[in-house]
This record gives C-alpha cells, structure tokens and sequence, in this order.
C-alpha cells in the first residue's frame, strides 16, 4: 500500500520516511498538523489571557479618547479663528450711485470718514450696475448693500452705524 506523503502547506516541506518528527508536526517549519482535516498544518495558536484582553481594551479606548480630544481641540480652534475672522474682516461694501447725486456724496464722506472701504458702482455709465439695483428694489440712489443681507435705501446714516459698527473709525475731530 502506497502512502502519498504530506506537504506542509507553510513551507512546502514534502514529509519523508525518515524524519523524526511526530505524525502530527511539519519537521522543517515545526508547525502542528491538524489530524481532524487531514490535508492542512496549522500553526499553534496561543490563547489570550484575560489580563492581555483587558490590557487591549484598555489600550482602544486611551486611543479612543485622545482622538476624541483632539478633533473636539481641533474643532474649538476652528471656532475661535471664525470668529476673529469674523470679528477683524469687514463685510463687502457696494454702492450703486451717481457723481451728481447729493446722497451719494454724503454716503461717500461717512465711508471716508469712518474708514469704511466700498466698492461704487455708478449706475450711468455701467447697465449691469443699473440692472443690480433694480434687482435690489433701488428705485432711488443710493443703493448700499452691506454683506450679503444688509441692504439700505438711500443714505441712513444710522442703519450704516448699526451695521459697519465694529468696523468703522472714530470720526475725526475738526479743527474749527
């Protein structure tokens, strides 16, 4: 009776006759061969203890927590720099105006005044500015749109104050 002989599936060691091995250990790679499934070596496998499994658990949840902290640190310093930006950049400033307009003019000295930088777009000579301020309900000028939602009709003094407030300069005194 022909026996085929036993490849070790780790190494590719082909068992021979004369190897001292025992029946169920590969004698070159040393691993333990499965005698329920008759074709595989398997390797030993040690058993976790309970400390090592707790030691685990323990190490998981220290990384769980450090990573935690960090996106929530991370996640305040976003915040805070928002805010400063915020806080320090002021809003874009259009008005659409005329040269000849008296409003425009004195709408033009409380931005130099108040060092309020603006963009002025004069609605005679530019048909898109003309357009934008239709669009903006302007039927008069000017027509100042602060950001993106702060919209004033004419030149009202006190709702550009409320709005540019933490951005404007203090007037400067005259010298009469």
């Amino acid at each position: 009776m022909y026996i085929t002989p036993k490849r070790c599936p780790s190494c590719r060691y082909e068992r021979r006759s004369t190897d001292t091995a025992p029946d169920w250990q590969c004698p070159s790679c040393e691993v333990a061969y499965n005698k329920a499934e008759e074709a595989a070596y398997v390797r030993p496998v040690a058993r976790p203890t309970r400390r090592s499994v707790g030691m685990l658990w323990f190490v998981i949840a220290l990384v769980l927590l450090a990573a935690g902290g960090m996106y929530a640190m991370q996640d305040r310093q976003r915040e805070r720099g928002a805010a400063t930006r915020a806080a320090t950049t002021q809003p874009e400033v259009v008005m659409y105006a005329t040269t000849w307009c008296g409003y425009c003019a004195r709408a033009r000295a409380f931005f130099a005044e108040h060092g309020i930088s603006y963009v002025e777009l004069d609605i005679e000579r530019d048909a898109r500015a003309e357009q934008m301020n239709r669009l903006l309900g302007g039927g008069g000028i000017p027509t100042i749109l602060v950001g993106k939602d702060g919209l004033v009709h004419g030149f009202d003094e006190r709702a550009l104050s409320r709005m540019l407030g933490p951005w404007m300069r203090a007037p400067i005194a005259s010298s009469r």
